[in-house]
């Protein structure tokens, strides 16, 4: 299941352009790296929650786990679990 959450979060970001060689994937702090802005984060969240049928909540927009690919899957993976 983590592995269809990473693909498709993979694929979010690659509209949005390259993911940089060298980084693993999970490891890939796409926010701090000016991939995606405010306003594309928003749009991205609100694709996100849309698959995977998850709501985020403030603590969870404002955390850290989910300015990773790693973190935002274990969180979507977590909230699909509970």
């Amino acid at each position: 299941m983590n592995d269809d959450i990473r693909e498709f979060i993979v694929k979010l970001l690659l509209e949005k352009g390259a993911i940089p060689d060298g980084i693993a994937v999970d490891d890939y702090r796409y926010l701090d790296n000016g991939h995606i802005d405010s306003i594309g984060f928003i749009k991205f969240i609100f694709r996100v929650e849309e698959q995977f049928r998850v709501r985020f909540v403030e603590a969870d927009i404002g955390g850290a786990e989910i300015r990773s690919v790693g973190g935002l899957v274990r969180l979507i993976a977590t909230k699909q679990a509970a």
